[in-house]
């Protein structure tokens, strides 16, 4: 014992020796420290790796999930690989738990190292998947790295054959032995996965692959067609797993619509907070779905486990509640569905076989025996199903299988995969629910009918756990147990045969450690250690005439089993050990990734080109599409034809080009919208290129961070010339293109979590009901008719600077009122040299030199006789420089609304119809309105409304809904602070930032909270109102406020605003003076009222003005410099400095030209005592924020007034 003991102390102090690479580790190693039982239940032994790979608690050690484990074991399988010769590859898939991707990722970064190909799936995607893939690909082997439906403590790691099946037992022997000579720590060659992507051996998945699964899966319905006119109502959950995307797109692709996805299960979430065990078998999994279903009154409610590879349910019974259905059962409604509609549409094969487990119900083999069909007991696994399929294959006769089921809710009902899948186990469950819709039946009638014909089976599990060190020694104690003292007889009935499946001989398969006792009655009592979980399961069938029978059977059988002798008691009173993982981080997420969900600057993404043997990097920016002068139809010149790539950084959008026989070259464009500019590459507005023309009239569009652009299709290194600016939008457009002449934009409108964007000025408000996504039908002449086209951009920010490199090109032609800015960070004085492309040839001359102080900044007119296409600069020296600029288009608006805005109330008025909106979820698809009445301050609820499709505001009797809107939309207080000189907004990293003020009769009622602040009202980005100011405000990731922009300045009292269906929606309206205008919609009792457009018509409201200050009679000390104060995307700007000192006073005014921190000094004016300076900025001057400073302590104003 002593020797046993030194080696798991031994294998403890070299893990914490060792330079670990996952910083979860560590702090879990030293926080044990001293604790023998906590360090010899992490080291003493390692995970046993099986047929069903290594299943395990998340955390350090060699008895534990980690990356260290996980190479080790993928080393193992990586030996083995290398001598099977094929085609040398592994496919790859993971589910939503916690450091699923890292282990992936990890084991791709082995077999990489190794060698050996990898086909990964670039999103989570389930077990099915996973198999279709290893088969597709022709691979060796495939990885699903899961822990199925176990709780969110573990991880697990499953090995896949060749045949997409569970591994074999020789196989996987090999690969244990390979493990065992492979160093936990030291012993895995290892590659980054980027590195891996770079050598070309790790690609992704195909989405040709993701098809043929999903035609595969279609291809199996029994009625096809059926369920598009069935009307079938669904709740579904994914659990929070990887189900979501496959399950609902092939119910979307077979006619299913009316899905409910139960909202907080639906999104990939590995700490399973709404159930700690995510099992489909177990009512706690369940209950929210349930709960939903009785809310909509739907036919079915459904749940697949974390890795999809289960699928549990509950049926509606007619008196309208609802039962859950055992796997047992769903099992055997599905083959009597299948082998009657197979036989009744001629689809039925000669001699079909189905398959189950021995474990699973023996009413499945009456149901097969009366349809006609073998049905063949196989040893608990899936991997058995799937060997009866091959022996099938292999005999020429696959299409003889038509299902194969397990009790434990796993169902197969084709030969593409060799796994358990619960997306045809979902499409087949809802499509035999719709038939029996259909014909005015259920399931629960139908399941009554089958127990009426073959008698009432009842099928019960009873599962015990044993974790910790010694549970499997626990488990092995009991079964020999119940091998040595075999009982009798069973609650009084004799027990007639005992079957040992460790005996081969006898049964006929392969050893398995299952004992079943059949009784003289018929019933069977199985018991089986559980092969992937420790667990022992203990499995009672029962007949009767009825449920009641049956029942009292059960009941009977296992009070008696308790009490044989065979410690069955001892297992109910275990004391089970559970092992925290405290105080760790156990998200996964590298240090990288962590910067690029929080940091918009953060390195993130890849342009990588591929030779036919590995990858290269190109340029390490966020890229996303690769096109050109032929769009999605690929070149018809290649030879000729450029490659375009559209990406971004933080400073500018980039474009790069390629041409036959040439490298790669970059160029850099302004941004009107910063919105889109996190690094974690999750963005839904991607720079596109697309021929909108029509047929032999090429006109290219081009989208880039909320500025439409004409784009020349012949853009090459020598020919760069006429990219221009069109207009600015605020919609979030994916993509788009021309249909029936009209330009269609797919546009991401709103997301149901709002992602990375929580704020203060939200107050707690929730996101919507459920994300949502919209087609944009309008004129091809829109792009030139929104927003001013006034942009900002940077060749370096804060960078260090080689002399006489050149920079990237960057935009220069477009617009007449030009600006660049300066600044030298360096310890000495720099000349900095502007270069112009004039043409757009690639032939470069000088166009101005500008010497910068160290230390210093200066601003740079560019008239409009400065002509080129692209400019670029270097300096004279090295040093570290910030080289901006800022072009602006004269903002031209009004600066009243547009009629299309009557009948939105005034903000002076008392009398308004306003209301709280919320876009309702669970697929009701419908905008929800707690809607009320003001008048003279006093407000009155007047009902709670929906307002749909056909745009008509609907009373409702739903309490439930308007009692959640009344208390989850309340506008919240003091978001913001209006002073004296302008808005005072404190944002989450406690910078400060001011705003100008507006129309005073705003200060009251947004102190009184009866204006929406801050709203989301398209992914990714909120909507700031503020003093009579819509504002365009990028999520936190993105910069926040650092960033804001300035749309429209209106006169209207606006109460709520939301995201609905595409369309922009606003309370605070009269509808008596709304005239014909069709933008006001009033509810028929008239006690309720919206205004509803698009979010771009926001640019009809009027251009944005405002007056305020960051002072205002403000006691200022020397030197200290003001608050920023807004000045960005202003049209005509004025300013006024005065001070109370008896003395002259300097001031210095500083700009912040892209509003990362870079302040310039701009002016330094001498303003004499009693005396006010009035300064009107010139049209080019364009910077995000301004700020002033005094050179004494005084009492001062600097007032801004925007016209």
């Amino acid at each position: 014992m002593a020797g046993v003991v030194k080696m798991y102390n031994e294998e403890y102090k070299r893990w914490m020796a060792a330079d670990l690479e996952d910083a979860d580790l560590k702090p879990e190693l030293s926080k044990i420290e001293g604790n023998d039982e906590e360090i010899k239940e992490r080291f003493a032994v390692s995970l046993k790796f099986g047929t069903a790979g290594l299943r395990g608690v998340l955390g350090a050690g060699t008895n534990r999930m980690n990356i260290y484990v996980v190479r080790q074991a993928t080393q193992g399988l990586a030996n083995w690989v290398k001598t099977q010769g094929g085609t040398q590859t592994v496919a790859i898939s993971y589910d939503s738990r916690l450091k699923s991707d890292v282990f992936a990722k990890t084991a791709a970064g082995v077999l990489a190292a190794n060698g050996i190909k990898v086909r990964i799936y670039d999103a989570l995607m389930p077990v099915p998947a996973l198999s279709f893939a290893t088969r597709y690909y022709e691979c060796n082997a495939g990885i699903m790295v899961t822990a199925s439906h176990n709780p969110a403590k573990y991880n697990g790691y499953k090995a896949y054959g060749p045949d997409g099946c569970q591994m074999t037992d020789d196989a996987a022997a090999i690969v244990y032995d390979e493990i065992q000579k492979t160093d936990v720590l030291t012993g895995a060659k290892y590659m980054s996965f980027a590195e891996g992507v770079e050598e070309g051996l790790i690609r992704f998945v195909g989405d040709d692959c993701k098809r043929a699964l999903y035609d595969a899966i279609e291809s199996r319905q029994v009625r096809p067609g059926l369920c598009k006119t069935a009307g079938l109502k669904l709740v579904y959950s994914p659990l929070n797993g990887s189900g979501l995307v496959p399950v609902t797109q092939i119910l979307k692709d077979i006619g299913i619509t009316d899905v409910t996805i139960v909202p907080d299960q639906e999104y990939p979430n590995g700490y399973f907070t709404t159930c700690s065990y995510p099992n489909p078998e177990i009512f706690a999994a369940l209950e929210q779905g349930l709960k939903l279903a009785k809310e909509t009154g739907a036919d079915l409610m459904l749940a697949t486990d974390p890795d999809a590879d289960r699928v549990g349910i509950a049926m509606k019974c007619p008196d309208g509640s609802y039962e859950l259905v055992s796997g047992n059962e769903v099992g055997v409604l599905l083959l009597d569905y299948i082998a009657a509609g197979r036989i009744e549409k001629g689809t039925m094969p000669k001699n079909p076989v189905a398959v189950k487990s021995i474990v699973s119900t023996p009413l499945a083999d009456a149901v097969a025996e009366h349809y006609g069909v073998e049905l063949r007991s196989v040893l608990t696994g899936f991997k058995w199903i799937g060997d009866q399929i091959a022996q099938l294959e292999a005999a020429g006769e696959v299409d003889r299988f038509i299902f194969g089921f397990e009790e434990s809710y796993g169902y197969l009902a084709g030969p593409y995969v060799r796994d358990k899948d619960a997306i045809i186990g979902s499409m087949l469950i809802c499509e035999m629910a719709a038939y029996y819709r259909s014909i005015g039946s259920s399931l629960k009638q139908r399941l009554e009918e089958i127990y009426a014909q073959y008698g009432r089976y009842l099928n019960k599990v009873d599962s015990f756990e044993f974790p910790g060190l010694s549970g499997m020694d626990t488990m092995a104690g009991i079964m020999q147990k119940f091998r040595d003292n075999p009982p009798a007889e069973i609650a009084g009935y004799k027990v007639v045969k005992v079957t040992d499946y460790k005996k081969p001989e006898e049964t006929g398969l392969p050893a398995a450690n299952v004992l079943i006792y059949k009784l003289e009655n018929n019933e069977t009592v199985v018991v089986r250690p559980s092969g992937t979980e420790p667990k022992i399961k203990i499995y009672y069938t029962t007949l009767g005439k009825d449920l009641a029978e049956a029942e009292a059977e059960k009941d009977e059988v296992t009070g008696k089993l308790n009490k044989v002798g065979v410690a069955i008691i001892a297992i109910l009173t275990v004391t089970f050990l559970v092992v925290e993982i405290a105080g760790t981080n156990i998200h996964g997420y590298s240090s990288s990734k962590k910067q690029a969900m929080k940091y918009f600057d953060a390195e993130s993404g890849s342009l990588s080109e591929w030779d036919g043997k590995e990858w290269k990097v190109v340029r390490r920016n966020q890229f996303v599409e690769i096109t050109g002068p032929d769009g999605i139809y690929g070149s018809t010149h290649p030879e000729t034809d450029p490659i375009w790539a559209t990406g971004w950084d933080h400073k500018s959008v980039l474009l790069g080009v390629r041409e036959p026989e040439k490298e790669w070259t970059f160029y850099r464009l302004p941004k009107a919208s910063h919105s889109y500019d996190g690094a974690h590459g999750w963005n839904t507005e991607w720079p596109r290129i697309r021929n909108i023309g029509k047929e032999g009239s090429p006109d290219y569009l081009m989208t880039m961070h909320g500025l439409f652009w004409r784009f020349p299709g012949t853009f090459t290194t020598t020919s760069s010339a006429g990219i221009r600016p069109r207009t600015s939008y605020l919609k979030v457009i994916g993509d788009f293109t021309r249909w029936n002449d009209e330009l269609v934009f797919g546009c991401d409108d709103s997301a149901q979590k709002e992602f990375l964007n929580r704020r203060k000025a939200k107050g707690g408000i929730e996101g919507p009901g459920q994300s949502n996504s919209n087609l944009w039908f309008t004129s091809v002449t829109k792009p030139d008719e929104l927003g001013p086209a006034t942009v900002d951009g940077a060749l370096w920010i804060k960078e260090e600077v080689k002399a006489g490199e050149c920079s990237d090109p960057y935009l220069f032609a477009g617009w007449n009122v030009r600006m660049g800015w300066i600044k030298n960070d360096g310890d000495t004085a720099v000349t900095f040299t502007y270069e112009v492309d004039e043409q757009g040839n690639n032939s470069w001359k000088n166009l101005k030199q500008v010497t910068v102080d160290a230390g210093k900044a200066c601003a740079v007119n560019f008239p409009a006789t400065d002509k080129g296409e692209w400019i670029r600069v270097k300096t004279d020296k090295a040093t570290r420089a910030t080289v901006a600029f800022t072009y602006t288009v004269p903002d031209t608006r009004a600066a009243k609304p547009a009629s299309m805005f009557a009948g939105l109330v005034k903000a002076e008025d008392t009398t308004l119809t306003g209301g709280l909106l919320y876009g309702l979820g669970d697929n009701r698809r419908a905008l929800g309105l707690l809607a009320c009445t003001e008048t003279d301050g006093k407000v009155v609820e007047t009902g709670y409304y929906e307002m749909g499709e056909k745009l008509e505001l609907v009373h409702k009797t739903d309490t439930a809904t308007a009692n959640f809107i009344r208390e989850k939309f309340a506008i919240p207080e003091r978001v913001v602070d209006i002073e004296s000189g302008s808005v005072l907004v404190v944002d989450e990293a406690g910078r400060r930032w001011r705003l100008p003020l507006g129309n005073e009769s705003y200060r009251s009622l947004t102190e009184q909270a009866r204006l929406r602040i801050c709203r989301e009202v398209a992914t990714e980005r909120d909507l700031f109102s503020c003093m009579g100011t819509f504002y365009e405000l990028p999520a936190e990731n993105a910069d926040g406020y650092a960033k804001i922009r300035p749309i429209a300045t209106h006169p209207f009292r606006i109460h709520d605003y939301a995201s609905y269906r595409g369309m922009l929606v606003l309370t605070g309206v009269k509808p008596e003076e709304a005239g014909d205008n069709a933008h006001i919609i009033v509810s028929d009792d008239g006690k309720a009222a919206v205004w509803a457009g698009a979010i771009d018509d926001l640019w009809k409201l009027g251009k944005p003005v405002g007056q305020g200050g960051p002072w205002k009679d403000a006691i200022v000390k020397a030197g200290i410099p003001s608050d920023p104060y807004l000045i960005g995307f202003y049209d005509r700007k004025e300013l006024t400095l005065s001070h109370k000192a008896d003395k002259n006073v300097t001031f210095t005014i500083e700009a912040d030209p892209t509003g990362n921190g870079d302040w310039m000094t701009y002016k330094v004016q001498t303003v004499k005592a009693g005396e006010v300076w009035n300064w009107q900025f010139p049209e080019e001057f364009q910077a995000r924020w301004i700020r002033f400073s005094t050179d004494a302590d005084t009492e001062a104003t600097a007032w801004l007034t925007y016209k």
